[in-house]
Formats: structure tokens, sequence, C-alpha cells
């Protein structure tokens, strides 16, 4: 049984937690006392990157410094050189029990009041990790790092990942590290921050409850996803708000959060969530109004003197004619030419005012929802009467309940080809009525 030896005590290995590229976690017990502990071991020699030894060194430093009963507690770490199988070590309380991982491999079901409960508790450890000076973002909260333990107590471990809010001021960024599907939109541009940590535990919750793992998981998904739930709407506003892929419509801090989570517990409606939403609605909607207003075109000048002329050349005609009827000086054919070149000019001007009023007063209404739709890819269809291949491009964008997919009929293959999957461009449509959209800087749908 192999035996690790450390300034502070000896531990003998008794079986491995898990494994990774560069770090073995190992169950262990202290020689002398027998308490059971996890030791975490690094080997420089797997190194990918000086980065890697860096965020070791940082989990180490910070674990020295928390105390809390969901925080598996930190008890030494120290470097042991046996030449090339050098290696650091973090020695921590062990937590028996299974990740929510296992739990959820199992098959185990969770009830919505277990959910909401595992989000309190979940919560309470974020509030401490961000209230202190500076605030501690985890970055990879998932179910592989939630160890439930024998009490059904959800602990937080493996705070590789972990950064503190100060190193963001200082150097204007911070490294990419967390899983995808868990990371919200921010994190992947290196943005972390306290709310970060709020969108992955929502992410988690809700799989918890749709058991579906969220790998591709974005913001249009989760919508659908909580939509769809068997619960309460108290619990669709909350797990929405963690959800949101934008920060401002997003929980600003851990306690609005608790005190929301807690309120549908205790069976009332979430004040903090429902105050989110009409911020949100407000928001979407005033841009909506700014859009279709800078998308209305105007009055030209140009426009309006050439209307004028021909307006001005057409009454000159008609009265032409008229005074040379009544002189009755011409022929009959002479008349009937100039019958028809007054019908042509004032079916010119008539056709100028429809087009004018058309492209002056048809823009989408200010009522209108404006959102952001995405292109699925495109299809060939072949006319059965006419034999002739047509073209199509299939789009979607998010709706109150889930998704609109509409197709646009292109005029030829080029066309088509140029528009490439996931292509995004803003969509305009009356509430509650999708199939009639507009969309900007694109074809006009066909459905």
């Amino acid at each position: 049984m192999e035996q690790i030896d450390t300034p502070r005590g000896s531990y003998q290995i008794e079986a491995t937690l898990g494994e990774g590229s560069m770090a073995i976690t190992s169950l262990a017990r202290e020689v002398g006392s027998g308490r059971a502990v996890a030791i975490k071991r690094f080997f420089p020699s797997r190194l990918a990157s000086l980065k890697d030894l860096e965020l070791f060194m940082r989990e180490a430093a910070l674990l020295a410094r928390l105390d809390h009963p969901l925080i598996p507690r930190y008890l030494e770490a120290a470097t042991l050189d046996d030449g090339e199988a050098a290696s650091y070590v973090l020695v921590q309380a062990y937590v028996p029990g299974e990740t929510l991982r296992e739990a959820l491999g199992r098959g185990h079901r969770f009830h919505v009041r277990e959910v909401l409960e595992l989000g309190v508790r979940l919560l309470e450890v974020l509030r401490y990790l961000h209230e202190r000076e500076p605030a501690v973002i985890h970055r990879d909260l998932k179910p592989e790092n939630i160890i439930l333990g024998e009490d059904g107590a959800p602990h937080l471990v493996d705070f590789g990942a972990v950064r503190e809010v100060v190193r963001l001021t200082m150097r204007g960024g911070s490294t990419i590290v967390g899983t995808f599907g868990y990371m919200a939109p921010e994190q992947l541009m290196g943005q972390a921050r306290p709310a970060t940590d709020l969108y992955a535990l929502g992410v988690v919750l809700l799989e918890c409850l749709t058991r579906q793992v969220p790998a591709d998981l974005h913001g249009e998904d989760a919508a659908r996803l909580i939509d769809g739930l068997s619960a309460d709407e108290g619990v669709k506003q909350v797990l929405r708000r963690l959800c949101a892929p934008r920060l401002d419509a997003r929980y600003a801090d851990t306690a609005l959060a608790l005190e929301d989570l807690r309120a549908v517990i205790a069976g009332r409606a979430p004040p903090r969530a429902a105050a989110l939403d009409a911020l949100v609605l407000s928001r979407d909607h005033a841009a909506a109004q700014a859009l279709a207003e800078r998308a209305r075109p105007r009055m030209h000048w140009g426009y309006v003197v050439t209307l004028s002329m021909i307006t001005a050349a057409g009454v000159a005609a008609v009265a032409v004619l008229a005074l040379l009827l009544l002189s009755a000086q011409l022929g009959p054919g002479v008349v009937l030419a100039m019958t028809l070149s007054a019908l042509g000019v004032l079916t010119n001007l008539s056709l100028l005012t429809l087009r004018y009023v058309h492209d002056t007063w048809e823009g989408p209404a200010p009522g209108w929802v404006r959102t952001t739709g995405r292109l699925r890819g495109s299809r060939r269809e072949v006319d059965e009467m006419t034999g002739r291949s047509v073209w199509h491009l299939e789009y979607e964008f998010p709706v109150r309940g889930g998704t609109h997919i509409g197709t646009v009929e292109c005029p030829s293959r080029s066309v088509a080809a140029r528009h490439l999957p996931g292509e995004t461009f803003s969509v305009f449509y009356p509430p509650g009525k999708p199939h009639q959209c507009e969309i900007e800087d694109f074809i006009t749908p066909s459905t």
C-alpha cells in the first residue's frame, strides 16, 4: 500500500477517487489518527503549460483561507521531491458520499422541492465565496464538483478554476477556465464575475429537473426547457433569471437569488425575479421601438420635388386636354393620344405615390417584439409541376414558450450558398404572431 509522507504527517493511500491528465485525487488514511482525507497530487512533469501549475497553487492558497461547512476543510499543501516523480499535494478532509453526477447517472429522480433546497444550500456557499474581500468566483460549478454528503447536504469541491475578482481589475481579463454547457457567455470571453456562478448553478438545477445534459446548452434551449417544466411559475421565473445569457437579465448577486428561492419554497411569488421580468420586458420593448424608428425610411427632399413636378405635370396635362376638348379644334385621334398620355402620367404618379407610402409607413411597428434569429441551414426542393429546383433557407428564433421555425425562398442556389448555418439577424414580429415576422437585412420570409 502506497504511503505519502508530508512535513505534517503520513498518509496511506486506499483508493483512487478521480484521475485527470495532470493530477490524481485519492482517498487516504492519516497514519496514527486513522482520519480519512482526500489527497490531490499534481505532477509538474505532465504540465501542458505553466498556467496549470498556477491554477493548482492558487487552489491550495485559496482553500487555506476558506472556512465553510460545505467546503471540505483544508489540511495542508506540500511539495514532494521524488526526482522525476516530483509532485505537489493538497490534503483536505474527506467528504463521504457521491457526486451529483453519480446520483444522476444511477437514475435518481429529483423532486422540485428537493432541487430548490439543493439550490438554496449551494447559494449559501456561493454567497460566502462572493462576499469575501476580494470576491471568490468558483468558475467550474457542475454536477461532478458537487458531493452529496451522507446527510444529503451538497459540498462544493475542486477549486482549481477559481479566481478572485481583484485580478480582473488589475489585468483587464481572466483565463477561460470552466466546462462548456455550464459556462455563461461572459465566461467564454474571459470575463467571469459572481453572476457567472449563478448561471452555472441555474444550469445544474435545470439538469436535475430535466435530466438533459447541457453539453451544448444555449440561452434559447434553456428557456425552452424551463417553459416545458412541470413546475409552478415561480420556479420557472427563478430559473429563467439564473439561466439568462445576458448579464442585465440575470440576478445581479447571490443574495437576490437566495431571497427568491426561499420565497418559492415558502409558496410565495419570487419578488426579485418578477421585478427583473418587468425590467427585461421594458428594455426589450424600448429597444424594439428605437430600432423600428431608426429603420423607418424618412421623406427625402429629392423625392418630394420629383413627386411635386409629376403632380403639376399631370394636372397641367389634364387641364390642357379639357380646354382643347372644349374648343373642339382637334380631331378624335389627337384627343385620344393626349388622353392616353395624360392617363400614363397619372398612372406613374399613382405608382410613385404608392411606393412612397409603402416604403415610408410599412416598417416594423413600435409595439413589435424584437429578437435575434439564427439560420439553421438550407435545403433544395423540386417543384412537381415544373421540375424546377427551389432553394429554401430554414431559420429559427425564440418565442415565449418555445422556438418558431420558418423558411425563406431563395431566387437561386448562389444566393442560398451565401448564407451559412449559424448566421444571425434581427427579427421583428407582432406580439403573439411570430409567423408575421419581418427579418432585417435578409430575404422576406415565406412562412
